[in-house]
């Protein structure tokens, strides 16, 4: 399993925001770039996931064994495949917190 380093995509997302104020104003150059350093192979055991509180809530009750996969598959509106992804990114702490819509 490959070790994700954080550092490289953080650095260059907060140079952006610095140099652009947001990403939303940071050319499409700029937002390839970061897509291609996040990008790792394919490999989803060393992709950062996004997922909202109520999603890590769900997922850490199955790695601890208090909920199925099944059952978590109706809290977060997902398949197993989405969920087992997202427990080993947990695991592996590739991961980053969304604001809830």
């Amino acid at each position: 399993m490959k070790k994700y380093r954080h550092e490289l995509p953080w650095n260059k997302i907060h140079d952006a925001e610095k140099k652009y104020q947001s990403l939303i104003n940071a050319p499409p150059e700029v937002l390839a770039e970061i897509q291609q350093i996040t990008a790792m192979d394919g490999d989803v055991d060393a992709q950062i996931v996004g997922l909202t509180e109520h999603q890590l809530n769900i997922l850490n009750y199955v790695i601890n064994g208090e909920m199925t996969p099944n059952a978590a598959e109706g809290f977060v509106r997902h398949s197993r495949t989405w969920i087992n992804a997202r427990i080993v990114a947990i695991k592996t702490g590739n991961y980053f917190i969304l604001e809830e819509k």
